[in-house]
């Protein structure tokens, strides 16, 4: 250990091998207690770390939240740790917990009016005395620097809770701007915005921004929704569309979206916008020649094989509308002659005969109709022979 440089790390080894063996042998909660206490004076470098372990220990193994929270508390009247920030926002959390259990509880017992209305209860004094101090633990949280995903939408929960909302959009921006690659940001953004009734073009904006860092996202479908309802798709905005072409494009990228439904319809259906007919129209070409001539000597083999319908369900009613969908694109980007397009097409004829058929043999009232002709031809028959045998 002294000659790898790692001598630092031997109380923190020390500290998760011995709680990890204490917890699988089933040990009672005395002796990790006191083992804490024992590592925690010589685990210098590692206490805040140390100190965060055994509090989630109390609350995951022992569901001692107050413990917790106490223990943390405690601890942080003392430096070193009243300067570590990981530690004032888990104290943050923990009011929090305790403010939204009360609150949750009031609810529950019929307590719906707001809590400014009822500053005059002792039990609303309560439940604004946490709410309060879990801001104060959180403040200013989002300028340091770090990811703080968790605290920060306890945060702004609080902040809407309390009419706050203009302070809550500018911690979300303010932590958007300091973690621009953390696609998690965008979101709490965007779903902030989406509910205090942005303009749909803010949050277009926002989208955008997202999928620059995360191409795989959810978020695309409603992307396509917001489009939709803004009538931008419908009018055939060059600009969104164009936007819309590049963003499906990349998720369609991925491997994790290469079967996502939505995704095939929504590229279908901006396809078709782009063409007039057979002909494409001049104000998409660029952008669709753009985003295929990367892609062309891959996504045929990627997206199109006809190998793929071999091993497809095609009783599958979700495999079966992608592969009609991929066929939709496939047909736009490389002609009614690709070999998938052309396959799609036949097992399509396949399935609908089949699909016949079946209806033929299985029908009731198909089959109650055969039967009441077939009685009908044996009447005729029957009285025709009896009137046979009378002239005779």
């Amino acid at each position: 250990m002294g000659l790898s440089a790692n001598i630092r790390r031997v109380p923190e080894l020390v500290w998760r091998v011995g709680c990890e063996t204490l917890r699988n042998l089933k040990r009672n909660h005395k002796c990790i207690v006191q083992f804490f206490k024992y590592v925690f004076m010589i685990c210098y470098p590692y206490k805040e770390e140390i100190l965060l372990d055994f509090a989630m220990y109390l609350i995951q193994e022992q569901q001692e939240i107050t413990e917790a929270h106490e223990l943390i508390r405690g601890k942080c009247g003392n430096k070193p740790f009243s300067e570590n920030r990981l530690l004032q926002a888990y104290l943050g959390l923990f009011e929090y917990v305790t403010w939204n259990s009360k609150l949750t509880k009031e609810k529950q017992l019929g307590f719906e009016q707001d809590v400014y209305i009822n500053m005059n209860t002792e039990k609303s004094k309560q439940i604004s005395y946490h709410g309060n101090k879990a801001l104060g633990y959180f403040e200013n949280l989002v300028e340091t620097d770090g990811l703080w995903d968790i605290f920060v939408t306890r945060q702004v929960e609080l902040l809407v809770y309390y009419g706050k909302v203009d302070e809550a959009r500018k911690t979300l921006e303010k932590y958007l701007e300091k973690n621009p690659e953390n696609p998690n940001a965008h979101r709490y953004l965007y779903h902030f915005l989406k509910k205090q009734g942005t303009p749909k073009a803010e949050l277009l904006g926002v989208l955008e921004k997202l999928f620059a860092v995360d191409p795989t996202s959810e978020l695309v479908k409603e992307y396509t929704e917001l489009l939709q309802e803004d009538g931008q798709l419908n009018l055939g905005d060059p600009k969104y569309i164009s936007r819309h072409l590049h963003i499906l494009f990349n998720k369609l990228d991925h491997y994790a979206c290469r079967n996502s439904l939505n995704g095939w319809t929504a590229l279908a259906q901006i396809l078709k916008l782009c063409y007039h007919g057979k002909t494409i129209n001049k104000d998409f070409e660029h952008t669709i020649k753009e985003c295929w001539e990367e892609r062309a000597d891959w996504w045929p083999q990627y997206h199109f094989q006809e190998q793929q319908l071999l091993t497809m369900d095609s009783t599958n009613e979700y495999d079966w509308n992608i592969v009609l969908e991929k066929a939709k694109v496939a047909q736009r980007l490389l002609g009614k002659d690709c070999v998938f397009v052309k396959a799609v097409h036949k097992l399509k004829k396949v399935k609908s005969k089949k699909h016949a058929d079946e209806s033929m043999t299985t029908d009731p009232s198909q089959n109650e109709t055969s039967h009441l002709k077939d009685k009908t031809v044996e009447r005729h028959s029957k009285t025709n022979k009896r009137k046979t045998k009378h002239a005779g």
